[in-house]
């Protein structure tokens, strides 16, 4: 994982409201965490709970 990168959210705690795809912003590797944001929101997740999305070229 790179910031950057598009990702979508397949975690269970917030699958409700965190659809769509997002941008990693930030990488806390310590905590295992990666910030992503899209224009509405941003929230640090765990990195297992995203998923790359493959860029088409």
């Amino acid at each position: 994982m790179e910031v950057g990168q598009k990702v979508k959210y397949t975690g269970t705690e917030f699958k409700d409201f965190m659809l769509g795809t997002y941008t990693i912003v930030d990488i806390k590797n310590v905590f295992a965490t990666v910030r992503i944001e899209n224009e509405h929101d941003g929230v640090y997740v765990p990195m297992q709970d995203v998923e790359v999305i493959e860029e088409e070229n």
